[in-house]
């Protein structure tokens, strides 16, 4: 038995949000990655979470999508001291 509901797929779930979501992910990532305030040598991190939660009759019912993004942050000495 196909587990895959026929034609789901990562560009259609969530109503078509998710590449889209995810690219916005990519660019806080670069941006962050050219900051010359940040360590290049830090790792940062993009994970996109689905939760599927049944409906009563076994059907998918509902997707929720959330998104984090882990990026360096600024040095503090680049802020006058402040932290940002």
């Amino acid at each position: 038995m196909d587990m895959v509901r026929e034609g789901m797929n990562i560009g259609n779930i969530c109503r078509g949000a998710v590449p889209e979501v995810f690219t916005r992910a990519l660019q806080d990532v670069f941006i962050n990655i050219k900051d010359a305030n940040t360590n290049p040598q830090q790792k940062r991190e993009v994970t996109l979470t689905f939760t599927f939660e049944p409906s009563a009759t076994r059907e998918v019912g509902k997707i929720r999508r959330d998104r984090t993004t882990r990026t360096t942050i600024r040095s503090p000495e680049c802020n006058g001291g402040d932290l940002i």
